[in-house]
């Protein structure tokens, strides 16, 4: 795993923080929409948002990881979204195993 998968990584875990769908960057992250258009949109979405639901800190979450998946091939993007969902079944299994989370 090279810097840039990584820092996408740590940049999408950061918008999970602040939604469980992902956000603004869910056709990305969630859906797997990773062609150059569809990031563009959706980093330009996040830039635009007017919905008093999103924080400054999810919008510039949303728009860190955006910016940081646009400099990486389409592969390495797989690659990134694979890694977050790997991430976060663990991370499910492990408040489940300790009965945190969930209802």
């Amino acid at each position: 795993m090279n810097d840039k998968i990584l820092a996408a990584v740590k940049a999408g875990a950061e918008v999970y923080k602040y939604s469980c769908v992902g956000g603004n960057a869910h056709a990305v992250l969630d859906d797997q929409n990773l062609d150059d258009s569809c990031v563009q949109f959706c980093l330009e979405y996040s830039r635009t948002s007017t919905d008093p639901d999103y924080t400054k800190e999810q919008l510039a979450a949303e728009q860190e990881c955006l910016g940081t998946m646009l400099e990486l091939t389409e592969l390495e993007r797989r690659a990134v979204v694979e890694i977050i969902c790997v991430l976060d079944t663990l991370r499910y299994r492990t408040e489940e195993k300790n009965g945190i989370g969930g209802e």
